[in-house]
């Protein structure tokens, strides 16, 4: 069965839209997919700031999590998935690395806390984390003394440069995060071939990175997708279909996919939707 992956706005679609509410469309759903949740969908819905909105999403999050794993925070994975190869003494293998979240999965099932606490707490930690990251490659560009005739054009140019020695260098930023080890070019370059995650990870905040520092500023590209959308990249290797209503988010890991050499389909609502009921 493939396994599908549905972003929080696909969750949110899926409230939208009814089929949520819908028996044969959950049936179908449980019968011919494993739907797998993420961490990030429960952190993402909680966050939502109107209790009216929130308890519906929260209503089909918990129903479509009564048959599905649910995955830890994309930022965990990548610390798992370090940890294991940084401390082993036998072959890495990332499939053999338990990311799945059972206490998330327990506490929204129970509704073991203080949803509007929480809400806020959540909502404050998602701002902070992105004017972080906003900030920190803003600096960057206005240090970057580059002709803006001579920026990457396109994200895959961005990874291509210097034959992706730049890439490189945010991947092993991210693996010392995770860490405290410095790896050379060559190690993980062979970490990354080794774990499609973190590959897929680096990919992610370096197009973070691209998007704020080093594209050009010509108006040529529409919205771009926000560091925790790119950092979702984490979850494509565990899935068939990631499922996202967010057209900038379906854009750019569409590119993360191809560039990361993943073999996930990026798929918008809408082709889910005529998919399942084709």
């Amino acid at each position: 069965m493939p396994k599908v992956i549905f972003d929080t706005s696909g969750i949110n679609a899926l409230e939208k839209t009814g089929l949520s509410g819908s028996d044969p469309v959950m049936t179908r759903l449980n019968r011919d997919f494993e739907v797998i949740l993420t961490s990030m969908n429960e952190g993402e819905l909680i966050a939502t700031h109107d209790p009216a909105v929130r308890g519906p999403l929260l209503a089909v999050f918990i129903r479509l999590l009564q048959s599905a794993p649910c995955l830890c925070p994309h930022f965990e994975i990548v610390r798992l998935l370090v940890s294991a190869h940084a401390g082993s003494g036998s072959p890495f293998s990332w499939t053999n690395v338990d990311v799945t979240a059972g206490e998330y999965r327990d506490a929204i099932i129970s509704r073991d806390f203080d949803e509007d606490e929480l809400s806020a707490a959540q909502r404050a930690q998602q701002r902070a984390t992105k004017r972080l990251f906003k900030e920190s490659s803003r600096s960057v560009r206005k240090a970057l003394l580059i002709d803006e005739s001579k920026r990457p054009s396109t994200y895959a140019n961005a990874a291509a440069l210097e034959d992706g020695a730049v890439l490189r260098v945010f991947a092993r930023a991210l693996y010392h995060d995770c860490s405290g080890r410095e790896l050379t070019a060559a190690e993980i370059q062979s970490f990354m071939d080794a774990c499609p995650p973190f590959r897929a990870a680096s990919h992610g905040r370096f197009m973070d990175f691209y998007n704020e520092a080093l594209r050009p500023l010509d108006g040529s590209t529409g919205r771009a997708a926000g560091i925790n959308d790119l950092m979702a990249a984490a979850y494509l290797p565990y899935c068939n279909w990631f499922v996202t209503a967010d057209e900038p988010q379906e854009r750019s890991l569409l590119e993360v996919a191809s560039e990361a050499k993943l073999e996930c389909e990026i798929l918008s609502f809408n082709e889910f939707d005529r998919r399942l009921r084709s």
